[in-house]
């Protein structure tokens, strides 16, 4: 396979690295990543084979963690899970179900329980799992925590053929293994939280999917899907949009029913961002289409995955007069083109903010420096799902006019226009997602502010750095 592992990884954050690596690589990728993006659950043998993913990619992490590595021979990381309490269960045992169900991780006839091997990442490779014991006083051995340890002969065995292990290996496994921390009941998984923020915020940003997928992935007739997108999102509309940097669109036809709005409610119920509370305390969900349909919402998935398709056939993205158009111009990374230049990501995102919830002022694609952006976002998509929502209630986005080109964000308060949106049920807001935009405090206790959002993504070889990640453990 040419695919490089981080698109098999892309479903889990949203992420791909820019170029394939080898070979082996490749084919981890592919095999492992049809699995979760963003906060996705896990259920059954994917699990556990999640799980064997994150043990892996621990080495190096916080303070309960200590990278140990040569670049001689053997190469070797490792990692260590502190209890959280007392956990008299042995969890090898998990870590070998996991190897089980595993297509990537083997167990050798030779291979002891919590150990196995990765033939895709070479011959030499190994990984075991097993408690680290600590001796008392009256001789009584009890585990104190877990150690995961992945291994190999070193770069400098002439007799190895085998590409060097590298640390963003111990990454995407890493990442696969946090979707499946409760399978392993009573380790401490805080400091992987921390690894995986830090190897996504390492990585480039995903250059999304072909637009079209979403349209030829929606439900109904093509012709019925066209004719909602040609009326909802008409030529009038689409002017505004690029007139103005933003556009309001509502209708009945994309509202959501009370019975759904409770449904996305108890599948965000929990969910942190993991950033500073000062900046923001909604809390967040990313669904896929099979979530989305469990939340009976996946009318409304399929319409916010259509719109990026309906604005490469009928928006001239690359006119420079255009209001979103890019301070540069950059060809296009695919699955943009220069005639399709939009692309869609996997999932979308739920937000759910109850009573004096807030989001301060920010963009959703800042400078990372001065003529670098963060990210590919292009169009933030939000489709509210509040039934009866009124200014009163608090909770309106706050778009602040002519605020792209500001490095900080919150200037934009005292130097830029504002419009304010009120979210109720069935509102569509489109906007150029470098501008700046805060969520108002919700000021009802009875009611909650839900809100379903897609950012389309325009790839281009400007050299963004990539999104930041929070730790949420």
């Amino acid at each position: 396979s040419t695919i490089c592992r981080s698109t098999l990884l892309y479903n889990h954050r949203h992420y791909l690295c820019p170029a394939a690596r080898e070979k082996r690589r490749s084919m981890m990728r592919v095999t492992g990543t049809s699995l979760i993006q963003n906060g996705s659950i896990c259920n059954g043998t994917r699990k556990l084979l999640f799980f064997g993913v994150f043990l892996l990619q621990l080495a190096r992490v916080s303070a309960f963690s200590s990278p140990v590595a040569s670049r001689a021979h053997p190469q070797f990381y490792e990692i260590q899970f502190p209890l959280t309490h007392e956990y008299q269960a042995d969890l090898v045992p998990f870590f070998d179900a996991m190897v089980e169900t595993s297509d990537f991780l083997v167990k050798s006839p030779w291979c002891q329980p919590g150990e196995c091997r990765i033939p895709l990442f070479g011959d030499s490779v190994r990984i075991t799992f097993g408690p680290q014991q600590s001796q008392d006083h009256d001789l009584n051995i009890h585990p104190t925590a877990y150690t995961l340890q992945m291994m190999g002969d070193g770069v400098d065995d002439t007799n190895n053929s085998d590409p060097p292990l590298q640390e963003s290996d111990f990454g995407w496994i890493c990442a696969k293994f946090l979707e499946c921390k409760k399978d392993f009941p009573g380790l401490d998984t805080k400091p992987l939280a921390q690894r995986v923020a830090s190897h996504y915020n390492s990585q480039p940003p995903h250059p999304g999917y072909d637009a079209a997928l979403g349209v030829a992935a929606a439900e109904g007739s093509a012709t019925e899907n066209q004719q909602q997108m040609q009326g909802l999102l008409n030529d009038q509309v689409l002017s505004e949009l690029q007139r103005e940097g933003f556009v309001v669109v509502d209708s009945n036809q994309i509202q959501t029913s009370e019975q759904a709005s409770e449904k996305l409610g108890d599948f965000v119920l929990g969910k942190s961002t993991g950033q500073d509370a000062e900046a923001r305390t909604d809390a967040v969900a990313f669904l896929d289409r099979a979530e989305a349909e469990l939340c009976d919402i996946g009318n409304q998935f399929d319409f916010l995955m259509s719109i990026a398709s309906h604005l490469n056939d009928n928006l001239n993205l690359n006119d420079p007069t255009s209001s979103t158009s890019t301070e540069e111009c950059y060809n296009p990374i695919a699955p943009g083109t220069h005639d399709k230049p939009l692309s869609n990501p996997s999932r979308i995102q739920a937000a759910e903010y109850g009573m004096n919830d807030f989001y301060t002022a920010h963009s959703d694609n800042s400078w990372a420096d001065v003529n670098v952006r963060n990210n590919y976002r292009y169009y933030t998509c939000i489709l509210y799902c509040n039934e009866g929502w009124t200014p009163a209630d608090g909770g309106a986005l706050r778009l602040y006019r002519d605020s792209t080109q500001l490095l900080v964000p919150s200037h934009a308060k005292t130097l830029c226009p504002h419009v304010d949106v009120n979210p109720h049920n069935g509102r569509l807001l489109i906007f150029d997602s470098k501008l700046v935009h805060s969520v108002e405090k919700v000021t009802q206790d009875l009611k909650s502010r839900r809100a379903l959002t897609l950012w389309i993504l325009k790839p281009e070889d400007s050299g963004v750095r990539g999104e930041v990640y929070y730790a949420d453990d």
